[in-house]
C-alpha cells in the first residue's frame, strides 16, 4: 500500500466526540438521582398508598418503580436540553461579543484558499472590531459558517499573505472536518454538565443524613468531572492536529513555518490545544494520529460501564423480556459508542500497519484498558454510589447499592479477571477483522464491522453485567455458573458461535505468512470463548443450581419471616424445577398474618401445581415487596433490625 491516508476513515476528533458525549452522558445521572432524593417524601407517600385495603400491591409498586426508574433520566435530559439551547444561541451570541462585521471586499487571495478547500457551502468572511488579537476561527452552525478575521488581517495580509492563507486554510480545515458544530456542542455539553451535576450533587449531598453518602458521591463525582474535562481537552486537541492535516495539504511549509516562529507557550496543565513541537511532529508524519490510545480506552469503558449499570434499570423495567435479553440489548446500544472509539482506533491503526508493512497491530494495552475502565465504570456509576433505597423508600430491585465487589471473593476475582481478558480477546479479533476486510474491501468495511463488533462487545458485556449483579444481589458463585455451561442448549448454541467466529476469522488472505491461517483460527476460538459464557448462561435470572432449599421459620410472625427471607435470599425457593419447595413455601406463608402474604403463598402453592416459572416469580415479587414495604412502614408492634436489600430473582 502506498502513504496512507488520514482521513480514509473517521478522524480521532470524531471518536474523542463521541467519548465525550458518552461520557458527559453517564456522569449526568448524577444530576438525575438529586431529583430522586429531593422527592423522597413524594416517594414514601406514594409506597404507602399500595399498602391501602384492595391495592394490587404489585402493580402499585410497580408504577413506582417505573417512575423511579426514568427520574435519573432527567440528568442528561437536562443537561442535553441546555447545550442545545446553548449551540442555538453561540453564533449570535459571538458575532454581538466580538462585534464582527463582514469583509466589504474579500481578497482574491483569501477566495482562492476558501475555493481550493473544496468546501459544500463556503464560510462568510467576518472581521472582529472589538481588538486587535491576532486570531482567526470558525464558528456558526450548518449550513452557514463564518470565519472571524482579526482587524489587522488585511494589513498582515499585504505583508506576509502565504501566513495569512495557511491560517484561513487552517479554519477551513475545521469545516471540513466537520468539526465547528460538534466541538461547540462539547464545550456547552462540558460546561453545562459541571454547572448542572455539580450543584445538583451538592443539593443532593446537603439533603442527605448520612456523611458516608456524600463522600460517596463526591469523590465519584470528581473523578467522573475530571473525565469529563480530559476528553475534552483531548477533542479540542485531536480537532487541531486534523484541521493541520487538512491545511498541510497545500500550506504545509507555512504552517510548519509558523509554528517553527511562534511566541511561548502556556504551560501544559492551562493548554488546551496540543504543544507546538507535537503539532510539528504530526503535520510530518500524519501516521501519529493513527494510533491506539490507552488512555482513550481506559475512558470509554469507564463511560461506557457508567452507561451499562444506569440504562439496565429502566430498560428492565420497561421491557417484557428475559433478564439476559435486556442486558444484551442495553450493553449492545452502549457498545455502539465504544465501538466507535476503541474499534474504530484499532481499525485506524491497522490500516497505518497495513500501509507501513507491519505485520501485527497491538492491540494489548488497548484491550486491557477498555475492560479496567468498564470495572471502574461499574463501580463509579451513580447507581452504585449510595445506598438509595435506604435514602427512599422503593422496591429494591432497581435502586439498591450493586457492585461486583459484594459477591464471593472468588467469583469478585473471576468477573475482575474475565472482563479485561474478554475485552482484550475481542479487540484482537476486531483487529484481525480489520487486517482481513481493509486488505480485501478497502475502508468501506468500517461500518458493516463496527456494527458486528459492537453486538459481540454488547453479549459478552451484557452478560459479565448481569453476572455481577447476580453475584452481589444473589450471591452466585463460579460453582452455579459453571452448572449452566453443563446444560446442552448452551454446549450447542456455544458450538455453533465457535464455527462461525473460526471459519470467519480463518478468512486470512493467503501468502502473508506460514503462521496466518492457525493464527486466525486461535484468534477466532479465543473470541467464541468470550461468547460462550453468554450463551450458555440463557437460564440467568433463575433460581441457583444444585441448591438445598432452606428450612422454613419456626414463627410465622411477619417480622421475622421477611427477617428469614433477608438470610436465605433465594434459597427459599430450592433447586430449579423443585416445585415442591416451593409447594411448601406457599403452604407456609399462608399462615401469615399478613393478607398480602397470605395472597403470595396462594400463587406461590398454585404454581407448584401447575408448575408454572411465571406464577412463581409473580408470587416471588410479591413477597419480596410486601417485606420490602414493611421494613420501611413498621407497623406498632415491634420489628426486627435487619439490613436492605432484600434478595432479587435478577428478573
Amino acid at each position: 500500500m502506498g502513504p496512507v491516508d488520514p482521513f480514509a476513515l473517521p478522524p480521532p476528533t470524531t471518536a474523542r466526540l463521541r467519548l465525550l458525549f458518552l461520557t458527559v452522558a453517564g456522569a449526568s445521572y448524577f444530576a438525575g438521582y438529586w431529583f430522586i432524593v429531593w422527592g423522597q417524601d413524594s416517594w414514601a407517600g406514594r409506597n404507602r398508598a399500595c399498602l391501602a385495603d384492595g391495592a394490587d400491591l404489585v402493580a402499585c409498586t410497580s408504577r413506582v418503580l417505573a417512575l423511579q426508574s426514568v427520574t435519573p433520566l432527567a440528568g442528561p435530559l437536562l443537561v442535553s436540553a441546555l447545550t442545545v439551547l446553548a449551540y442555538l444561541a453561540a453564533p449570535a451570541v459571538v458575532s454581538r461579543w466580538q462585534k464582527a462585521a463582514p469583509l466589504e471586499e474579500v481578497p482574491a487571495a483569501l477566495r482562492e484558499t476558501i475555493r481550493a478547500a473544496g468546501l459544500a457551502a463556503e464560510p462568510e468572511l467576518v472581521r472582529r472590531r472589538r481588538d486587535n488579537r491576532w486570531a482567526m476561527f470558525a464558528f456558526g452552525r450548518r449550513p452557514r459558517y463564518r470565519v472571524l478575521l482579526p482587524a489587522t488581517a488585511m494589513l498582515r495580509l499585504r505583508a506576509r499573505p502565504r501566513d495569512v492563507t495557511a491560517l484561513l486554510a487552517h479554519e477551513l480545515g475545521h469545516l471540513k472536518n466537520r468539526d465547528v458544530d460538534r466541538s461547540h456542542l462539547a464545550l456547552f455539553a462540558t460546561v453545562c454538565f459541571v454547572i448542572v451535576v455539580g450543584a445538583a450533587t451538592l443539593a443532593a449531598s446537603a439533603m442527605s443524613q448520612e456523611r458516608s453518602t456524600s463522600l460517596a458521591l463526591a469523590w465519584r463525582l470528581a473523578l467522573l468531572t475530571a473525565l469529563v474535562v480530559a476528553t475534552f481537552v483531548g477533542v479540542l486537541r485531536a480537532r487541531e492536529h486534523d484541521a493541520d492535516l487538512w491545511a498541510g495539504r497545500s500550506h504545509a511549509s507555512e504552517l510548519l513555518g509558523l509554528l517553527d516562529g511562534s511566541a511561548a507557550e502556556r504551560p501544559w496543565l492551562v493548554r488546551v490545544h496540543p504543544s507546538f513541537a507535537r503539532r510539528r511532529r504530526v503535520l510530518e508524519e500524519p501516521g501519529l494520529t493513527m494510533r491506539t490510545s490507552v488512555p482513550e480506552s481506559l475512558a470509554a469503558g469507564v463511560a461506557g460501564g457508567v452507561a451499562i449499570v444506569e440504562l439496565s434499570a429502566p430498560a428492565q423495567t420497561f421491557l417484557p423480556l428475559p433478564a439476559l435479553v435486556t442486558y444484551w440489548l442495553v450493553a449492545s446500544a452502549v457498545a455502539l459508542p465504544i465501538t466507535g472509539v476503541v474499534g474504530l482506533a484499532v481499525w485506524r491503526s491497522t490500516l497505518y500497519d497495513l500501509s507501513t508493512g507491519t505485520r501485527r497491530t497491538r492491540v494489548a494495552g488497548p484491550g486491557l484498558a477498555l475492560g479496567t475502565g468498564l470495572l471502574l465504570g461499574a463501580i463509579l456509576a451513580p447507581r452504585a454510589s449510595a445506598q438509595w433505597n435506604v435514602l427512599f423508600a422503593s422496591a429494591p430491585e432497581s435502586t439498591v447499592q450493586l457492585t461486583f465487589l459484594q459477591g464471593k471473593p472468588l467469583t469478585v476475582l473471576g468477573l475482575a479477571l474475565g472482563l479485561p481478558t474478554a475485552t482484550t480477546l475481542i479487540l484482537n479479533w476486531v483487529a484481525l477483522t480489520a487486517r482481513v476486510r481493509l486488505s480485501r474491501h478497502g475502508v468501506r468495511a468500517w461500518r458493516p464491522a463496527a456494527l458486528a463488533a459492537a453486538l459481540v462487545f454488547g453479549v459478552a458485556l451484557g452478560t459479565w453485567f448481569l453476572a455481577a449483579r447476580l453475584a452481589a444481589a444473589d450471591e452466585w458463585g463460579p460453582g452455579a455458573l459453571a452448572a449452566l455451561a453443563l446444560r446442552p442448549r448452551g454446549v450447542a448454541a456455544g458450538v455453533l458461535a465457535f464455527v462461525v467466529l473460526g471459519c470467519c476469522a480463518s478468512a486470512w488472505p493467503p501468502g502473508r505468512d506460514g503462521l496466518a491461517r492457525p493464527a486466525a483460527l486461535l484468534a477466532g476460538a479465543l473470541a467464541t470463548l468470550v461468547l460462550l459464557g453468554a450463551v450458555v448462561s440463557g437460564a440467568i435470572g433463575g433460581p441457583l443450581a444444585h441448591r438445598p432449599p432452606a428450612v422454613l421459620p419456626e414463627s410465622n410472625e411477619r417480622q421475622l419471616v421477611c427477617l428469614w427471607l433477608r438470610v436465605v435470599g433465594t434459597r427459599a425457593l430450592g433447586d430449579a424445577g423443585d416445585h415442591a419447595t416451593r409447594a411448601r413455601l406457599g403452604a407456609f406463608l399462608q399462615t401469615v398474618p399478613d393478607p398480602h402474604m397470605r395472597r403470595a403463598g396462594e400463587l406461590m402453592s398454585e404454581s407448584a401445581r401447575r408448575r408454572s416459572d411465571e406464577m412463581a416469580t409473580a408470587a416471588w415479587t410479591l413477597f419480596v415487596r410486601r417485606c420490602d414495604l414493611l421494613k420501611r412502614y413498621p407497623p406498632d408492634d415491634p420489628v426486627p433490625t435487619f439490613t436492605p436489600p432484600f434478595p432479587t430473582l435478577g428478573e
